[in-house]
């Protein structure tokens, strides 16, 4: 059942597998020079199409765009450093999405300038709450940022049959030994957490595991 579920998600995605969705602040292209050339380059030797909102063809509002360009693409990244308001509006339309959805962070510049007796210091910004359960990576460099988006794509987009087989995992353990947080299922399974942690997502997102809680409580359990 859970191959069959799992198998009409893909084919429903059909003609969407071949892009992948980016939200970040564009200064970066100033900030960071390699940045956006890395996202392309690594998504483009993987087989498949970066997409950038403000490089795609824009009619109507805004957020009727951003809507589209997630939806026409199999899964999103988006890059909260600097916690940009318009990254996080489009974390939030891509999560109600379903799509799978993955956060970057960097770390050296996810700053805040504070003023003290002794001038100004650069001190690192808080992850909200909400974000916090939600897969990050962080990054200080372009081979740090390709070698991540690179593993998500594959895990993700270029294994489904391996992806099915350990939803299939999962779903057993669920059922056998009722909820348990993330690590236990992989522990239990004997799996790698960075294996089990996109398919677990995967498996909510479809309603196939309810997820109760959040960031570090956060159980999981079959329906």
């Amino acid at each position: 059942m859970v191959d069959l579920l799992l198998t009409i998600l893909l084919l429903r995605q059909g003609s969407l597998m071949q892009k992948v969705f980016f939200a970040f602040a564009y200064e970066y292209d100033n900030a960071l020079p390699w940045y956006r050339v890395c996202l392309k380059n690594t998504v483009k030797d993987a087989g498949f199409y970066a997409v950038f909102a403000n490089e795609e063809a824009r009619a109507g509002h805004i957020l009727d765009h951003i809507s589209d360009c997630i939806d026409q693409s199999a899964l999103g990244f988006y890059d909260i450093t600097g916690l940009n308001p318009n990254v996080l509006i489009e974390f939030g339309i891509g999560h109600a999405s379903g799509k799978p959805c993955f956060l970057l962070l960097n770390k050296e510049l996810h700053q805040r300038e504070t003023q003290t007796l002794w001038g100004k210091r650069a001190t690192p910004m808080p992850i909200p709450a909400d974000l916090e359960g939600v897969l990050r990576y962080e990054y200080t460099s372009s081979h740090d940022l390709g070698t991540m988006v690179r593993r998500a794509i594959e895990q993700n987009l270029k294994q489904p049959k391996a992806g099915m087989a350990l939803a299939n995992e999962i779903i057993q353990r669920l059922k056998a030994k009722g909820p348990a947080n993330m690590s236990t299922i992989a522990k239990d399974i004997k799996r790698p957490l960075e294996d089990v942690r996109p398919i677990l997502k995967s498996l909510v997102a479809t309603d196939q595991v309810t997820r109760q809680g959040h960031s570090r409580g956060t159980t999981y359990t079959v329906q």
